[in-house]
């Protein structure tokens, strides 16, 4: 029987659609497939997945580049902007960023950005999304607005969860929530309750 654990045996990364790979897999074994049949069809949907996302896969060996530009807010130890740089050398990073407040992190600077075209950091994102910062423009100008500035930011904190283990709410809905299968392949399954109700909160904050 083809599982979630199959699919990773097989080289796929977990996702949300495994669920679709796995529907596919049950419904060919019960025609009688066999595996190289089974498995052409499962890569089939992993590559559409993909290429809807842009995703190009993981990256694991550094690309020296000098062309990425990087820009540095403040003064900053030289540990921290080598760590910076270093980070620019992998996937397709198209520029980096080093705000006021960063310093050394596990391995991204805390308080930076690296931008990627089509690659996702698992360290950048997985250390420290709880900061709860996004930079939106708006197509309001600031003077229409400037005097319910206060009632605006009240509505924010009374619509968003902040602090500390806080849960949502109202719950977010998010296809890797109900993915069985990544759940139990991830080894994580004793903390999807834990982020399904953190979905959507901000933490602590503690980064502008």
């Amino acid at each position: 029987m083809v599982d979630g654990r199959t699919l990773i045996g097989w080289g796929h990364k977990p996702g949300p659609w495994f669920r679709e790979a796995l529907a596919k897999a049950a419904a060919l074994e019960g025609e009688g497939a066999g595996e190289a049949e089974i498995r052409a069809a499962v890569d089939a949907i992993a590559a559409r997945a993909h290429a809807d996302t842009g995703f190009t896969g993981i990256v694991t060996e550094p690309t020296p580049r000098d062309d990425v530009p990087v820009a540095v807010i403040g003064s900053h130890d030289a540990r921290t902007l080598e760590q910076l740089r270093r980070c620019t050398a992998y996937g397709s990073v198209v520029g980096a960023a080093i705000c006021a407040d960063g310093h050394l992190g596990y391995a991204q600077p805390v308080g930076g950005v690296v931008a990627y075209q089509r690659h996702v950091s698992v360290s950048g994102v997985g250390f420290d999304i709880a900061c709860g910062n996004m930079a939106v423009r708006l197509d309001v100008p600031y003077a229409e607005i400037a005097d319910r500035v206060p009632a605006i930011l009240a509505d924010i904190r009374a619509a968003v969860s902040f602090g500390v283990g806080r849960a949502n709410g109202e719950r977010v809905a998010h296809p890797v929530l109900d993915d069985d299968a990544a759940w139990e392949a991830s080894g994580m399954a004793d903390y999807r309750q834990k982020a399904a109700a953190q979905l959507g909160t901000v933490g602590s904050g503690n980064h502008y």
